[in-house]
């Protein structure tokens, strides 16, 4: 098990993590937890989730899948399902799915009763590697990905891989896509295992989170070097956008570093 400490929380990652969650939940006790969990996700490992929190006082709220969840709509019909579930100021969130579920959630914990604690629990690559960390909430405008949202650190990042076992190829590749921009901005080691088709394990997660937390604690708010992890995205936003979301974000990135990379040979 690796345990990754940043200033605020820490990252726990291994193998059988969220069938111990309990173990790392313990700082928690005496809260209800409010599970915000991905449907297709819930649909795969219902029994699972049930089974690590069968002995905890918890709450379950399904959330669509896909990129269109990021949205007001969403956010206004969580927000309420939550407070009609009773939600307390010590309660907690817990955020179980990829991206798209955590930006959602870690927005939500950030504004009901004007922020509570939540747990990010991220069960795709691109999530373990990017989204999870680093304490970025948003959801986007008709006018572009991820205009609106705020900085809310969680308490906790809980990472197993065993919730890869289940991915779809294209979501591999799309989390792909982040662990090299990570190995491009900052890990050597990291892009020759990519090179040499090395499997994705844990020692790949882990080197991909310690790229961006070593950027994000130089810059925590986003104000100049953080901008490097925006590597590919300006050109990924657009694509995305353009194809309404259509395109997996990983790919959109993979695309527009591409893009990037032969704009800067031209300069």
């Amino acid at each position: 098990m690796a345990v990754i400490r940043t200033k605020n929380y820490s990252i726990i990652l291994a193998k059988n993590a969220f069938a111990e969650i309990k173990e790392h939940l313990k700082g928690f006790s005496g809260k209800t937890f409010h599970l915000l969990i991905d449907e297709n996700v819930f649909r795969l490992y219902e029994d699972t989730i049930k089974r690590a929190f069968n002995d905890l006082p918890h709450a379950i709220t399904l959330l669509p899948t896909g990129e269109n969840t990021k949205s007001f709509a969403v956010l206004e019909a969580t927000l309420q399902q939550l407070i009609d579930k009773q939600i307390k100021r010590n309660d907690g969130i817990i955020a179980i799915g990829g991206g798209v579920v955590g930006d959602l959630a870690g927005l939500v914990a950030s504004l009901i009763y004007r922020g509570i604690d939540y747990i990010q629990v991220p069960t795709t690559l691109l999530a373990m590697v990017d989204s999870s960390i680093g304490g970025k909430t948003a959801i986007n405008l008709p006018q572009g990905k991820n205009l609106i949202g705020h900085f809310y650190e969680p308490k906790k990042v809980i990472i197993d891989p065993n919730f890869l076992a289940t991915l779809e190829a294209k979501e591999v590749l799309s989390g792909l896509a982040e662990v090299l921009k990570a190995a491009l901005i900052g890990d050597a080691t990291l892009f020759e295992n990519l090179r040499l088709n090395k499997p994705i394990d844990e020692d790949t997660i882990e080197r991909a989170i310690r790229v961006k937390l070593e950027v994000v604690k130089k810059d925590p708010y986003d104000t100049h070097l953080r901008h490097v992890l925006n590597f590919g995205h300006t050109y990924g936003h657009a694509i995305e956008q353009f194809y309404r979301y259509r395109i997996p974000h990983g790919e959109a990135v993979a695309l527009g570093m591409i893009q990037a990379l032969e704009l800067g040979v031209k300069l």
